[in-house]
């Protein structure tokens, strides 16, 4: 039974073997390691055929643990004392490098402790270091230190020693955005080369004046953070690091420095005490410490230029000789030792001045042209025209006088309210009563019943309010007969028949002008022709006539019985017998 040198069990399985070099066939040692768990083996000189139990005596050497000096991205200076006047004569120390955490996990590498710049007989007390270059940063690495004797068994001297190499740092970090109580950081993630590994970023910030500091992790996918709840006009160090799987932090550059911004004033807000005055008045921020206030004042129509203020103590400022109409923003800023907060701002259209003179410059049966006189002094961008009924506004520029109130109804009387407006507010109001729309006239005129005495006008009614009509026949009788009606009919009487006549119909209302005419054309009936008797043989019929008053051109003629049908057109030319 298989048991340790201290008689406790040996239970190892036969994986542990496996950490054996294939191309060694030296016997080993298999050893705890002191400092914690795990086990390491001892290779020694052996060269005698098995099952033989191979053994040589080893000298103790009395040195202490292989020691971490310091640590960068791709060097590690590792640090022992040993006293070489008790080691054998002959002997040498060499140091066992292995990554642990790379897919070839299990390739060692061997540095002879001359190639590493100490010398091979260290002086007595003296301290041993060596310097381990080309490693890749943010990886885990094993070394050991051993002794090799002359025999050529190897003894390692101490447990074997981690070392985590540092990660790249990450690269130009940079203050983005700062506000009062906020501080926007970006930086370029660290270099990539030399299968670099890093899993994420620790960003800390430290108050310079107190040295409080907080941090924050971010994924290694980020690039930016936004650091919160900072002080106002405070100085601020900050730094980001990057940080392996391992926690090992990047060697820390000089943090960049940044002055959060002023704390802005609050509640700002505007009365207006005139067409061209207004009072802007503010909130201070409380603890926050100023030497006054700065206040910019800007006209967005830039037909006046912006206005620089400044205010002591006061919280409120009155700005005077503004320009009626304009939109004017104004920003409101807190100052201390020449810096500015953040501005403040705020938006106010003054009052615009009012319509100066306007009236009816033309009619339409649903629309009304006003002309218009606008202010001179005052910034405008339309004109709002009202009625009991209904609101419409035209935009206008500097020199237009005429407006169009449309949407109306035909034949009405309308009292018209005016306004000049201004980024949504408007003047006092202009009034223009009594102003009226035309008549529509009447709609889809046409003929009636007509026979050769009367002829019957139709109509359908106008559009708008009550009407009466005037309907006209221009050329009967060489006269002008005129009819005014209330329906929507007339007849005229008294034609020649079979002549051609021309009529008109308009809409009338009281104290309005009329309507355009619609005209009509009709030809009047022409009159019955009086049959004479008829004359018959055994092989024909006579038939004669003779002719109403009034125009005709020709005669139809139809014939027909039981067994006969005739139809013929005849000319007044021709003899009126068949």
């Amino acid at each position: 039974m298989l048991q340790w040198s201290d008689g406790s069990p040996y239970n190892l399985s036969a994986p542990v073997m496996s950490l054996l070099s294939a191309n060694q066939t030296d016997c080993f040692a298999l050893q705890r390691n002191a400092t914690g768990p795990g086990y390491f083996l001892t290779a020694f000189f052996c060269d005698m055929a098995l099952p033989y139990l191979c053994h040589i005596q080893l000298m103790p050497i009395p040195v202490s643990s292989l020691q971490l000096v310091d640590v960068w991205e791709t060097a590690a200076h590792l640090g022992w004392n040993v006293d070489a006047a008790k080691m054998t004569s002959g002997t040498r120390l060499s140091l066992h490098q292995q990554q642990h955490d790379s897919a070839d996990s299990h390739t060692d590498h061997w540095l002879p402790h001359a190639a590493v710049h100490t010398p091979a007989h260290t002086p007595l007390g003296k301290q041993g270091s060596v310097t381990v270059l080309g490693l890749c940063p943010g990886h885990l690495y094993r070394f050991a230190l051993r002794a090799t004797h002359p025999s050529g068994a190897v003894q390692t001297l101490g447990p074997v020693l981690p070392v985590y190499t540092r990660p790249n740092p990450p690269r130009n970090i940079t203050a983005r955005t700062i506000s009062a109580n906020h501080i926007s950081v970006s930086w370029i993630p660290p270099d990539s080369s030399q299968n670099a590994q890093f899993k994420r970023y620790a960003v800390r910030w430290r108050e310079v004046e107190s040295a409080e500091g907080q941090s924050l992790w971010v994924d290694g996918n980020e690039t930016s953070a936004v650091i919160g709840g900072l002080l106002a006009y405070h100085e601020y160090s900050i730094s980001v690091l990057s940080v392996t799987v391992h926690e090992v932090e990047s060697c820390e550059l000089p943090p960049i420095t940044v002055v959060t911004a002023l704390s802005p004033p609050s509640a700002v807000s505007v009365v207006e005490l005139g067409r061209t005055t207004l009072r802007v008045c503010w909130e201070a921020h409380p603890g926050q410490v100023h030497d006054g206030y700065f206040l910019l004042l800007r006209p967005l129509s830039q037909q006046s230029p912006s206005r620089e203020l400044w205010a002591n103590g006061s919280l409120c400022s009155t700005l005077s000789m503004l320009t009626a109409g304009e939109t004017y923003e104004v920003g409101v800023a807190l100052v201390r030792h020449r810096a500015r907060s953040e501005e403040k701002r705020v938006r106010h259209t003054l009052m615009p001045e009012g319509v100066v003179f306007a009236m009816p410059l033309s009619a339409h049966t649903h629309s009304i042209v006003l002309y218009v006189q606008l202010p001179s002094t005052s910034v405008y961008d339309g004109v709002r025209i009202s009625h009991a009924l209904n609101t419409s506004w035209s935009p206008v520029a500097r020199g237009d006088d005429r407006v169009v109130m449309g949407d109306l109804s035909p034949g009405s009387e309308y009292d018209l309210t005016v306004f000049v407006t201004s980024g949504g507010r408007s003047s006092d109001a202009y009034h223009v009563p009594h102003a009226k729309t035309c008549l529509a006239g009447p709609r889809h005129v046409r003929e009636g019943r007509v026979t050769d005495k009367a002829i019957e006008i139709l109509w359908d009614p106008a559009e708008g309010q009550t009407h009466t009509y005037e309907a006209m026949c221009l050329d009967c009788a060489h006269t002008l007969m005129v009819q005014k009606v209330v329906e929507q009919r007339a007849v005229f009487s008294g034609f020649i028949p079979g002549r051609v006549f021309n009529f008109s119909v308009r809409s009338e209302k009281e104290s309005y002008k009329d309507s355009l005419a619609v005209y009509l054309t009709v030809r009047a009936a022409p009159s019955a022709i009086v049959l004479l008797p008829l004359k018959r043989t055994t092989s024909a019929i006579t038939v004669s006539w003779r002719e109403g008053p009034g125009l005709c051109d020709r005669f139809l003629l139809f014939i027909s019985n039981m067994t006969f049908n005739l139809q013929k057109m005849l000319s007044v030319a021709e003899p009126r017998w068949v």
